[in-house]
């Protein structure tokens, strides 16, 4: 059985100081090919993380697939995240290294590519004259009811995951954010905008997740 390919994406940023090798948030990179464009101190890390998802893994209190980590540099402390895609799935390969979330907080980056929004409430305190959006897609978002039994706890972030897949299943404009997803992939990449701190629980992560699938 052949091994499958890992991407990696860097999702946040914790520590006070750029990057000292010049990554921004939302840079993506296919592991296998790619890896020497990363810092040394994370690619070597990442090795340990995409050994175990590679080989059948799973992190511990991770969705199944991925693996976050961060970068050991304690100025910067850059948080990446590692995904398995088949190894002959070429075109599911592209989408997930173009298919990029990050937090709207963050300064823009040269690899955003389209914008979207996908929170139902703007993110508070910022202007929206700071984003050069292109689309705020309010009816993919998690319902209010769910948004709020959620309440950005991280062990509630599982059933919070189940339900929101609920959600988009039925969801006809997601069927439609799909495609429209698709379409805008084939030509370059696409972030989606949330506000939660959490780089890793949150509702952009489950609906990158979910649109990868569908497409």
């Amino acid at each position: 059985m052949p091994r499958p390919a890992i991407t990696i994406t860097l999702v946040d940023r914790k520590g006070t100081h750029p990057c000292h090798h010049g990554h921004q948030i939302g840079d993506s990179w296919d592991f296998d090919a790619e890896r020497g464009f990363l810092c040394p101190m994370a690619m070597h890390v990442a090795f340990i993380f995409a050994d175990i998802l590679r080989y059948g893994g799973a992190i511990p209190g991770q969705p199944s697939g991925s693996a976050i980590f961060a970068c050991p540099d304690v100025e910067t402390l850059n948080v990446f995240r590692l995904e398995t895609v088949p190894s002959d799935d070429t075109g599911r390969k592209m989408y997930a290294l173009r298919l990029r979330c990050r937090r709207a907080y963050a300064p823009p980056a040269v690899s955003d590519g389209r914008l979207v929004l996908v929170d139902r409430l703007w993110p508070r305190g910022l202007s929206k004259d700071t984003i050069a959006l292109d689309h705020w897609e309010k009816v993919v978002a998690p319902s209010r009811e769910l948004r709020q039994r959620f309440g950005h706890a991280a062990d509630r972030f599982a059933d919070f995951a189940s339900a929101y897949r609920e959600e988009l299943a039925v969801n006809p404009q997601a069927a439609a954010f799909v495609k429209w997803c698709r379409d805008a992939l084939a030509v370059g990449p696409v972030t989606l905008l949330y506000a939660a701190k959490d780089a890793t629980h949150n509702n952009a992560f489950v609906l990158r997740q979910w649109v990868l699938e569908h497409l």
